[in-house]
């Protein structure tokens, strides 16, 4: 049985359906953050509506995810047995007083210093400690309460994440990794291409893909069962591009910044407006262009591929960023169609 989890932002929470929670196998609440060191709800006060998602769907795990995309405190708090012993326990609290099934680790990224945070060449090492830490006070607690708390992570795909990590290491102490297969061109990057690319193109320079970096983990012994393959529900754009080969791999202003969210693009982009929608058959993904500006996205074709992707390769599910950029249901009713 594959999973679907959803990741579902703060400001997204209150609008979650019952249909919809009744469609997916797990949803992380994000985020949680670290402030001086303790974990802080300032950011994920929706955490209000859980009794009301627990109604809809009783099986449905609940996670809390910590960290995100610029979050701070990690690599500071990680350094010391003492913090990370801090920090394992207030998520365990955490869990328990919330009624969550587990937590989601989100560190962006070990080792980096992306927008600005804290890091150090030690975080390699103690980005494992931490891992075996939380874990090892989660199985504390299930030995007296008989509820076991999921512990996963979302991962870079790129092979920067598995030089600055110890994938095989850490990995043994996860129920799940959901490997970011989105994002994977843009920010900054002058030539167009697919963000959420599940093959990669022979003459595409940028080698990274979702096979690649799927394979690569397998490669390193990680089992198959824990890895997740996600899904993007929004896009990156380059403006005043080439008109060669409808826009594809051609140079472009703008370096692939976000674009439009699915529901979006949806209503004022696909087949509209003087964009038109192709298919690249060797990506498996879709694009539009209007003769200047390439988008670059996930549809319901391309998410099909994905799951029969996981199906192939026995993952464990896919997943997707983020709830609220299909309300048509297109891309969730595709995937919980076609995963299993």
């Amino acid at each position: 049985m594959k999973e679907f989890t959803a990741y579902c932002p703060n400001a997204q929470i209150p609008f979650l359906t019952a249909k919809h929670l009744k469609q997916f196998d797990r949803l992380n609440l994000a985020f949680v953050v670290l402030k001086d060191g303790k974990l802080s709800f300032d950011n994920l006060n929706n955490i209000s509506h859980l009794p009301r998602i627990r109604e809809a769907n009783p099986n449905l795990k609940v996670l809390m995810s910590v960290g995100g995309a610029g979050a701070a405190g990690f690599s500071s708090m990680a350094m010391t047995s003492a913090g990370r012993e801090d920090f394992a326990k207030q998520c365990l609290n955490n869990c328990i007083e919330y009624g969550l099934d587990g937590m989601d680790l989100d560190w962006e990224f070990p080792g980096s210093v992306y927008e600005g945070m804290d890091s150090s060449p030690k975080d390699k090492e103690n980005f494992t400690h931490l891992l075996r830490t939380i874990r090892e006070t989660f199985d504390k607690y299930e030995k007296t309460s008989s509820k076991h708390l999921e512990l996963t992570i979302a991962a870079g795909v790129g092979q920067w994440f598995i030089d600055q990590t110890e994938v095989p290491e850490f990995t043994k102490y996860l129920d799940h990794v959901f490997l970011m297969t989105y994002d994977l061109r843009g920010f900054g990057q002058e030539e167009t291409g697919h963000h959420t690319t599940l093959y990669t193109k022979e003459n595409d320079i940028y080698r990274m893909s979702a096979d690649s970096g799927i394979q690569a983990w397998l490669d390193l012994g990680v089992p198959a069962e824990k890895i997740h393959i996600g899904a993007g529900f929004y896009s990156h754009m380059w403006t005043n591009v080439n008109q060669d080969n409808n826009g594809l791999l051609q140079v472009g202003e703008g370096g692939g910044g976000f674009g439009p969210n699915y529901d979006e693009l949806r209503y004022e982009y696909v087949n509209k407006n003087g964009y038109v929608r192709y298919w690249d058959d060797e990506a498996k993904v879709p694009w539009l262009f209007d003769g200047s500006t390439f988008i670059s996205y996930d549809d319901a074709e391309s998410v099909i591929y994905k799951c029969e992707y996981a199906k192939e390769h026995d993952l464990g599910g896919l997943f997707f960023w983020r709830y609220l950029d299909d309300p048509d249901n297109e891309l969730i009713d595709a995937i919980e169609e076609n995963l299993n």
